[in-house]
């Protein structure tokens, strides 16, 4: 793939995601119900009709990005609420000891109470208290409390093996059978800081 071509690939990607930004902020404004990703991806393939080349290249770019980020495809995902983590400013880190040292700091300073590794069973709320029925190690138990943060994965939410009282609102529910479940993998590379600009003056569409 000559120079030329990727330059002309990467202007076309920026000048397609600056269009699906006003597109976003006019449904907004308009109130306007949401759509598929994909829709508006073939209708701006339509209307600028782009040389076959570029399109191929801009295509994997958007295959390599939704894959990369959210496991998912184009038809899967939100036009509306594509990209919203961009709304947070700062740099992408990876934890070298994943999530876990956070959240024993935290849980060591203001959790009473810390559950690890339960299968929990039923989310009661009893007057102005929280009941949580669990098993662990094939002994079950109940947890009263003020107040409860329980991590369910959203594979065990969509099976319904988590009973609450009160049910969920039909808004929770319904959102939680609409989410999609894939495999996603990421890994970090610690390189130094010459292969990093030399891996940038490449870029991701020559990959």
């Amino acid at each position: 793939i000559s120079q030329s071509i990727l330059d002309a690939a990467e202007n076309a990607w920026d000048k397609m995601f600056f269009s699906m930004k006003k597109e976003q902020s006019r449904m907004r404004h308009a109130r306007l119900p949401d759509k598929p990703l994909a829709e508006f991806l073939e209708e701006y393939y339509q209307s600028v009709r782009l040389e076959p080349e570029i399109e191929r290249l801009v295509r994997f770019q958007w295959f390599a990005e939704c894959s990369s980020d959210v496991g998912a495809s184009v038809e899967a995902l939100s036009l509306l609420y594509w990209d919203q983590d961009e709304e947070f400013k700062g740099t992408h880190d990876l934890l070298r000891e994943s999530y876990k040292p956070i959240i024993d700091f935290w849980a060591s300073k203001s959790v009473k109470q810390a559950r690890l590794g339960c299968a929990v069973s039923c989310i009661r709320q009893v007057d102005a208290h929280v009941e949580i029925t669990y098993i662990q190690a094939c002994k079950k138990c109940t947890l009263s409390c003020k107040r409860a943060l329980v991590t369910l994965p959203i594979g065990v939410l969509k099976s319904n093996d988590v009973a609450f009282e009160p049910p969920l609102p039909a808004s929770k529910t319904d959102a939680i059978a609409r989410i999609g479940i894939s495999i996603l993998n990421k890994g970090g590379f610690l390189i130094s800081s010459h292969a990093y600009l030399l891996l940038m003056r490449v870029r991701a569409w020559s990959f």
